[in-house]
């Protein structure tokens, strides 16, 4: 070529303008295609490129200004096309107006979105950017190779024509398949895209979200810690020996999905950063490590390393401080939580591990260590100082633990909700100041001693089939509908209580009905299985053999099939106190009905139908009966 850029040997024969958003390398593709034209290389090397075969030319290449001439456009507009070395950063090219790192831009691949081609027929310089594997205007993930399965060639720039076509085959890339970014991620990927975005403007509006211990940084670093922090999220998409380097074969959805992830991440700073950290670190197994693979480690360790970026390094030692103070002020090491009142180091490293209480990042040297949360180990510790377990405000009052649930329902005792409190087996514990108000309206409520009463417990034992209402029961006692007093004794507060003989129908009659969203525990203990069938202790072997343990107070037995069970059967105890004769005498009437008897049990409904007929509910003579018979 021996022409110059003020009058080249050769022109187009038509002039085209770069479209809005256009690569480059589209830009010259598409006019060596329109030129009739080979390929691009053609066309570099009839502009006299040194390096002919290179696909991208930047504004230091000595033909540049030939191919602008050859192309009949402004120099400075293609120009502003290219991604000119920074001068004052040689290893970063200059984006639309911005500095980023060289290896951000794909040069070697030909992405693309089929969608948007087939709409614009231009390839967008978008497309180039490394870290999003996305078009916004489609939201489709990039391909990169034809869409015909016998060629399946990855496109590239050097023989292209075009952009529609493959430039093996000539497959048009338009009819290729890709699958699209998940609407969640958009508002994410889309405001971490903007941050190279030509528009100043668009930059600035998205750089303003970000707190403001970033929002002074220049778009490009802000870029280069979004990579580096997106190699956090997800350490399979990041090459292990450099922060700002993808793994070859990232896969788009997870590439896209980090950086989603990671500009999250980026709103919160430096919360955001320790929060993940403490979130992977909750997790790990064994006593070392980040429980990241060590990626949370290989980024706060960048603040040692001299050929990192030194924004990048600022900003990490930022962090690191904010780590520190962080932990100053909420950390708290397990074994000096577990010296707290009511805790234990195991106990308190099980639940940080399950997620029920909260982990926080710390660095012990530079070691990275798993914390407990100082307020809520505090405020744990003093939750479990002013509550009972379950089965011992059960204990205290004389009933089954559904008791104590039933009474939690009607408001009558207050369930301690705080996180770490709840049992193994899913209980709650029993504040003590609403055990203690309730023990002390039943004992103000209470009438003076009245001779003839009838002791609580055997008229509770009248109630079969189902369990024991205790919550309308207390309620009734507290309420004035069923009149009580309290015997003198060491037992428990509601087995000492005796009732008016006039209330003891309405007592048996009772039925606990459970509001719509009550959740009850799967689970009852033996001896909570023994009230609701109304047997004694001594029956515990053979009626509940199928559901060994150790202790008749473990939960080891299916609620569901102890109710089942008391609907088909019915106990010698419980028609003892229906009828208020003898065992011996109930166990004669039965056998001579034809009523099989298999102590302790009998089948309900033909037991029932024996000894009450068709009534089913309890006369004043049953009542009478009992009574006859506590008085012996």
């Amino acid at each position: 070529m021996t022409g110059t850029a003020a009058t080249p040997d050769w022109t187009v024969g038509c002039r085209r303008m770069p479209e809005p958003g256009e690569s480059l390398s589209g830009f010259m593709a598409r006019t060596a295609a329109a030129e009739g034209l080979p390929n691009t290389l053609e066309l570099t090397s009839i502009a006299g490129a040194v390096w002919s075969r290179r696909p991208e030319l930047s504004r230091g290449e000595p033909a540049f200004a030939d191919l602008a001439a050859c192309l009949r456009v402004d120099v400075a507009e293609l120009e502003a096309m290219s991604y000119p070395i920074d001068p004052g950063r040689p290893d970063r090219r200059v984006f639309g107006g911005v500095s980023i790192d060289r290896r951000f831009i794909v040069h070697d691949e030909r992405r693309f979105s089929p969608t948007t081609l087939s709409r614009q027929g231009i390839h967008l310089k978008e497309w180039q950017l490394r870290p999003f594997p996305f078009c916004r205007e489609s939201w489709e993930f990039l391909a990169s190779r034809c869409p015909d399965p016998d060629c399946g060639s990855r496109q590239r720039w050097y023989h292209a024509s075009g952009v529609d076509l493959c430039d093996k085959c000539g497959e048009p890339l338009v009819l290729a398949k890709h699958g699209k970014v998940p609407p969640e991620q958009r508002e994410a990927l889309e405001a971490a895209l903007d941050l190279v975005h030509p528009d100043a403007d668009r930059r600035r509006r998205s750089i303003g979200r970000l707190p403001a211990m970033l929002n002074g940084l220049d778009p490009g670093d802000l870029l280069d810690l979004l990579v580096a922090v997106a190699g956090v999220h997800d350490p399979e998409i990041r090459c292990a020996s450099d922060h700002l380097v993808f793994r070859m074969g990232t896969e788009p959805a997870a590439l896209a999905g980090a950086i989603a992830d990671a500009w999250r991440t980026l709103t919160t700073w430096p919360e955001g950063f320790m929060t993940l950290a403490a979130d992977r670190i909750a997790i790990r197994n064994g006593r070392f490590g980040d429980g990241n693979r060590g990626a949370t480690m290989r980024l706060l360790d960048v603040v040692m390393e001299q050929s990192a970026p030194p924004i990048l390094v600022k900003v990490v030692t930022d962090l690191r401080q904010a780590i520190t103070e962080t932990v100053s002020m909420r950390g708290m090491g397990s074994k000096a939580a577990g010296r707290l009142p009511f805790l234990t180091s195991t106990a308190l490293v099980a639940l940080r591990r399950q997620g029920v209480l909260r982990t926080v990042f710390a660095l012990d040297g530079n070691e990275p260590q798993p914390y407990l949360d100082r307020h809520e180990v505090e405020a744990l510790s003093e939750a479990l100082r002013s509550s009972v377990p379950l089965n011992h405000a059960a204990a205290a009052l004389g009933i089954a633990d559904h008791g104590v649930e039933q009474l939690e329902t009607r408001g009558l005792v207050t369930f301690e909700r705080s996180a770490g409190t709840m049992t193994r087996d899913g209980s709650h514990r029993v504040t003590s100041s609403s055990l203690g108000a309730l023990t002390a309206r039943l004992v103000a409520s209470a009438a003076p001693g009245a001779a003839g009463w009838m002791k609580l417990p055997i008229v509770v034992r009248m109630i079969g089939g189902r369990s024991k209402p205790w919550g309308p029961i207390v309620e009734g006692l507290l309420g004035g509908r069923l009149r009580y007093a309290i015997a003198p004794g060491p037992q428990p507060l509601l087995r000492r209580i005796v009732i008016d003989p006039a209330d003891a129908r309405r007592l048996a009659e009772m039925v606990y009905m459970p509001p719509g969203d009550a959740v009850f525990l799967p689970m009852m203990s033996k001896n909570d299985a023994l009230e609701v069938l109304n047997l004694h202790a001594r029956h515990a072997g053979a009626a509940l053999k199928h559901w060994p343990s150790a202790k008749t107070s473990d939960r080891t037995v299916p609620v569901a099939e102890v109710l089942e069970l008391s609907r088909r059967l019915v106990s010698l105890g419980e028609l003892v106190a229906r009828t208020g004769r003898p065992v011996k005498s109930v166990v004669a009437m039965l056998t001579d009905n034809g009523v099989p008897v298999d102590a302790p049990w009998s089948p309900r409904d033909e037991a029932e139908a024996a000894l009450f007929g068709a009534r089913h509910g309890y006369s004043a003579s049953d009542i009478d009966a009992i009574l006859k018979l506590q008085s012996n």
